[in-house]
């Protein structure tokens, strides 16, 4: 331990002899320093009491070992550290000699890594309230001291209910003012999905929740175009098939993204009729976007952006 080996003291011993790597060494004490360099090396060490009248113990079984000496002040630095949500990430310098180095969730070992590594924990890993992060060398050697990194981070308490949500427009508005937005634009159309509505606090981790079940509509189909007497029409089929019951038109320039016309369909249910627009062909690019979102009171919207040239 420290550099230092220790036995039991053993009654009525004057001194004991160390051996270490073959050569005798002579203590009054029940520890020895180890001579230990920055070199790493291997130890044979045992140890006999020395008695009056040469009452003398034989020498235990040897402890064979590989050690080497560290500075007391050396630590590790961690060199990142950001909260992604849904994931924390880090990373820390290496010290030299050491590869490997554990890592521990309040006081749970989550593995060994590498000070190459970039490491990522996902918000589950973590408890809603304060959280400790350490970064530790993976040695054995009770007697390397380094200061570990340590990280004290908090993860946010979960929205109080699922019913903390609200659709606008098919997108989901959550939080406790509906501050915030759920990304649903990589969720499959046509399926009930299960959504985390995660509480989100500058600096902290995100809650865990709670869980909501929605349905995303069908992708809305596209348009037909025709020009004439200097207007685009456009037709918008709704078949047997479709479920939603709102349609936004958004035409877009092609360069740029601008908006130049928006318009909202309404469907009933059921609905298998064709409706029509016309855009006055001035307002157009020469090339141009139809973004099509459809959505219905009770579900996520669906997108999807044709391109079209006059």
């Amino acid at each position: 331990e420290d550099g230092t080996i220790k036995w039991e003291p053993v009654k009525n011993a004057e001194k004991y002899e160390v051996k270490i790597n073959g050569l005798a060494f002579t203590t009054y004490n029940n520890f020895y320093d180890l001579p230990l360099t920055e070199t790493s090396q291997d130890f044979n060490v045992s140890v006999k009491s020395i008695g009056k009248n040469n009452n003398d113990s034989k020498f235990c079984e040897p402890l064979i070992f590989n050690a080497r000496k560290i500075t007391v002040s050396m630590g590790i630095f961690l060199t990142n550290f950001n909260v992604l949500n849904p994931f924390v990430e880090i990373s820390f310098e290496e010290i030299s000699g050491i590869s490997n180095y554990i890592i521990k969730i309040n006081d749970n070992i989550k593995g060994s890594y590498s000070s190459s590594d970039i490491i990522k924990f996902y918000n589950s890993e973590f408890k809603t309230g304060e959280n400790i992060i350490l970064a530790e060398p993976d040695i054995e050697k009770g007697y390397d001291q380094i200061t570990p990194a340590c990280i004290h981070i908090e993860k946010s308490e979960p929205l109080p209910n699922i019913d903390n949500y609200k659709l606008i427009d098919g997108q989901i508005h959550y939080g406790h003012n509906y501050e915030y937005i759920y990304d649903t634009s990589r969720l499959a159309n046509k399926y009930t999905h299960s959504i985390a509505l995660r509480n989100h606090e500058s600096g902290k981790i995100d809650s865990d929740g709670p869980i909501i079940e929605i349905y995303k509509c069908r992708a809305p189909a596209k348009p037909t175009l025709t020009i004439s007497d200097g207007k685009v029409n456009l037709e918008f089929p709704r078949n047997e098939n479709d479920d939603f019951t709102f349609k936004k038109i958004e035409v877009l320039s092609y360069l740029d993204g601008e908006v130049l016309f928006t318009k909202i369909l309404n469907y009933t249910d059921n609905e298998t009729t064709t409706q029509e627009i016309s855009i006055d062909s001035n307002i157009l690019t020469s090339t141009f976007n139809i973004r099509l979102t459809t959505w219905r009171e009770d579900c996520l919207a669906s997108e999807n952006t044709y391109i079209f040239n006059l």
